[in-house]
């Protein structure tokens, strides 16, 4: 595979870049203002930070919710740690 030949092709839409600022916040541990730096640089997208602080906090709305459902009572045995969520320590 010569270094020109698409890997694939990805429609790039406003769902999927919501879908994207997640991750880059809670897996790669982006600022906000990475996250609006990288989407206005790679995408031509621009999104301000508020908007990019709303997409968060529904996910972590959501998260909360698929959380209260949880049996977890039953667990016995955990792995624990920290993660920090805003300067605020968070046993995750």
């Amino acid at each position: 595979m010569s270094d020109g030949n698409a890997i694939f092709n990805l429609p790039v839409t406003k769902s999927w870049l919501r879908q994207l600022i997640t991750p880059l916040t809670l897996c790669c541990y982006s600022s906000f203002r990475v996250i609006q730096e990288l989407l206005e640089v790679v995408f031509d997208y621009k999104i301000s930070i508020g908007s990019i602080h709303n997409i968060v906090q529904e996910a972590i709305g959501q998260t909360q919710v698929i959380n209260d459902k949880g049996d977890f009572p039953s667990i016995k045995v955990g792995a624990l740690d920290e993660i920090f969520q805003s300067d605020i320590s968070v046993l995750v």
